[in-house]
């Protein structure tokens, strides 16, 4: 065949031109757009970022703002959201899972269109898509009538309450809308960043660079719950209402204010990404020699030896039709799906979890689940990560410590059976003094009520409302006169003051739980194990698979784990919540959110529903073990029809080079 690459030599001499040209490629801006290309205007100031650190450092930044965003800040505003807006778990759960189902929308264009082109670009607009989410997240609190408090001596207990804000649950659109902007947006960075750090790096120090990206990701949940707790301690307009504490049932907490000055930083940050180069200096040293672990089958093997496969749209195809057959691949893509499954559902709803379980306030049960999320999940990925590198374990051995990890885990998590008893609330879980049993108002809601604002009587019980306890003289937090606080019939002539019966603003704070410091150390081992086989699966997709294709690889397995666990276990968790609660909130007639939990059926449920996932997970992870298929000494250099490849080695690797991640 004539033309300029019939020959070897002619075929190097290009790809010799092509290579010296990334290599000399500078920090800088341009437009690639089809046809469209600019000059690359250069950035010199920048350019000492211009290596693995530096892509690390503000791919690491952003996927902490990326964490403390959807897995910190919203979580712990799960509670107060549900009570602004009148929202039921299941549909705090679905806001979670629009952000899942965008992003699998989103994952096609992102790993193949994408994987092929200028990366840090589809790094840095993500990022911009990212912050436009935050911003439109925080937007019912500047479009939604203000939030007041109304005085508790305002309340008649003879009229039923007025329907006040049942209008607000129309800015559910608004979240969904924000989260599926911020799922599209973290596509790229969870796919395309790996790939770019991977493609940029040694192979031996490629699982430090994922589990330092990965553990900053991880670290960010637990700043958001730490700031968003704080932030939960003022009041939502920023003024705090007078004689009304963070304790009381009608108090909204401060929850827009994060999402707003994220999203703000997040344009900021996508500037920097923007400048780096589609291919770091000497990165054509780091890509030669990465595929002497690939999973053994004869589509991978054909598509490792085609210097042309990948230049097509046509060859989507036949790349994803490789991977699906790679049945390591996908019994490792099905069991990260359950893991991560697992693991967003308990972090969308373990601080309401605990806050229920434990009997602590929301702001409380936030620091909690941050302090056990930045000091078990960021640290596993680290170790994780460092001991890959510093062990050079192959993928065998990573496969085996996966397995012993998932177990350990598995055993962690018999701790969620531990429950406390029920918080001593009158008229739902104790019947009324006086009375034999529990009465209350049914409604196709269930157990339910109008007016939630618990008060604590001198009897140590809580009841729903100063109603509840019959109170008829109220000053601001303390009530007096509470006739229901003891059978009225008893009072005799020798005790008629009837003042002795008071009462005070919020539920009763007596716990009698005494496993709390227990139950969150195996909650946190349960979730250090769980992620410290992340990393070892991590690395392990990648190696088993040509090295042109592990970015269509992560977002494969991506689509797999957000289809699978993280879209819909936010519901399944949800629901689970749902079916525990014993008093929900009714709204103009309409069911709100839940007030109380049955700590027993919750705890049952949730054991029931965590210990399946890990059961499943450990039995995929065994089979992955067996299944994988590492290559022998010959099977390097020869397709599995004991066909030989006719090109000389040098020139696979140089084809490879310039052929990288789809």
């Amino acid at each position: 065949m004539e033309g300029p690459y019939s020959s070897v030599e002619n075929l190097e001499d290009l790809q010799y031109d092509e290579l010296q040209e990334h290599e000399n490629e500078k920090c800088g801006c341009e437009i690639r757009c089809g046809y469209i290309q600019t000059k690359r205007y250069t950035f010199k100031y920048f350019e000492s970022l211009n290596n693995p650190k530096g892509a690390l450092l503000f791919f690491s930044i952003a996927s902490f703002l990326q964490g403390a965003v959807v897995s910190g800040l919203y979580n712990i505003n799960v509670s107060t959201l549900e009570k602004r807006f009148a929202l039921r778990s299941s549909e705090t759960g679905f806001l979670s899972s629009a952000y899942e189902i965008a992003g699998c929308l989103a994952l096609p264009v992102f790993s193949y269109i994408g994987g092929s082109g200028h990366k840090p670009t589809w790094i840095g607009s993500g990022i911009f898509i990212m912050g436009l989410g935050s911003l439109i997240f925080s937007l019912p609190h500047f479009l939604a009538s203000t939030y007041s408090i109304e005085g508790v001596t305002a309340i008649d207990c003879a009229t039923q309450p007025t329907c006040g804000n049942l209008s607000m649950r129309v800015y559910r659109g608004y979240f969904i809308v924000g989260q599926m902007l911020m799922g599209i947006g973290s596509t790229p960075l969870y796919t395309l960043a790996l790939s770019y750090l991977d493609e940029n790096v040694e192979q031996v120090h490629s699982s430090t660079y994922h589990g330092i990206f990965y553990a900053s990701s991880l670290l960010g949940p637990g700043i958001g719950y730490i700031v968003g707790g704080y932030l939960l301690t003022h009041f939502t307009t920023l003024e705090d209402p007078v004689g009304v504490s963070p304790e009381s049932s009608s108090w909204i907490g401060n929850w827009w204010l994060g999402f707003l000055v994220v999203g703000i930083l997040y344009f900021i940050l996508c500037i920097p990404i923007f400048l780096f180069p589609e291919r770091m200096p000497g990165s054509d040293k780091v890509r030669v020699d990465r595929e002497n672990e690939m999973h053994q089958h004869n589509d991978a093997l054909r598509i490792k030896n085609d210097s042309n496969f990948g230049k097509s749209l046509k060859d989507i195809p036949k790349s994803l039709l490789s991977l699906l057959k790679n049945s390591t691949l996908m019994l490792i893509s099905f069991a990260n799906a359950l893991d991560s499954g697992m693991i967003i559902g308990i972090a969308t709803f373990g601080p309401k979890y605990i806050e229920s379980m434990f009997n602590i306030s929301a702001s409380t049960a936030a620091f909690y689940f941050g302090v056990l999320a930045i000091t078990t999940a960021s640290s596993a990925h680290v170790i994780s990560g460092c001991l890959i590198s510093k062990l050079k374990l192959s993928v065998k051995q990573m496969l085996r410590m996966s397995v012993v990890c998932a177990i350990t885990a598995f055993a962690c998590l018999f701790i969620f059976l531990y429950r406390c008893d029920n918080t001593d609330v009158a008229g739902v879980t104790v019947p009324y003094p006086g009375e034999l049993s529990v009465e209350c108002k049914q409604t196709e809601c269930g157990c339910s009520t109008q007016l939630y604002r618990p008060v604590c009587g001198y009897d140590n019980l809580t009841y729903l409302s100063h109603c509840d306890a019959g109170c008829t003289v109220v000053d601001t937090k303390n009530f007096t006169n509470c006739t229901k606080m003891r059978n009225i019939s008893k009072v005799t002539e020798t005790s008629p003051d009837l003042n002795m019966f008071t009462a005070q603003v919020g539920p009763c704070q007596h716990n009698t739980c005494d496993k709390f410091n227990i139950s969150l150390v195996f909650m946190g081992l349960a979730v250090f194990f769980t992620f410290m086989k992340g990393q070892t699966t991590l690395q392990s997709s990648i190696r088993i698979v040509p090295f042109s294709q592990r970015t269509i690889t992560l977002g494969v397995q991506w689509l797999i784990i957000r289809l699978v666990g993280s879209t819909p276990m936010p519901i399944i968790y949800g629901k689970v919540l749902d079916i525990s609660c014993i008093m929900w909130g009714v709204v103009c007639g309409e069911c709100g959110s839940c007030h109380i939990y049955d700590n027993h059926t919750m705890s049952t449920y949730i054991s029931l529903l965590n210990l399946s996932l890990k059961g499943v997970n450990i039995c995929l992870l065994i089979a992955v073990y067996f299944s994988y298929n590492p290559p022998t000494e010959n099977q390097s250099y020869l397709l599995m029809d004991n066909e030989e490849i006719n090109e000389p080695e040098r020139t696979i690797h140089m084809n490879q080079i310039l052929n990288p991640v789809i």
